[in-house]
């Protein structure tokens, strides 16, 4: 078995960092994009429950204003 020389040892190196760099983004990119629409979703579940929340809280308010007995 003969030592690698120095230019082998660089090539070598930077090859695997590249592969490295290459994986670390794919991953970045990933978890990025699952993260966008974790988020995504839970802005849309937010909402959606906002909306409800502010439905129920208009009809329950319009409900006491007019007399009429309302479940909370």
């Amino acid at each position: 078995m003969r030592l690698l020389n120095i230019e082998e040892t660089n090539h070598v190196s930077a090859g695997s960092g590249i592969c490295l760099n290459t994986g670390m983004a794919i991953l970045t990119g990933i978890t990025s994009a699952y993260l966008c629409y974790v988020l995504s979703e839970v802005a849309i579940l937010s909402l959606g429950v906002g909306g409800i929340v502010t439905f129920a809280y208009l009809v329950s308010s319009e409900n006491e204003h007019s007399g009429v007995m309302h479940m909370c």
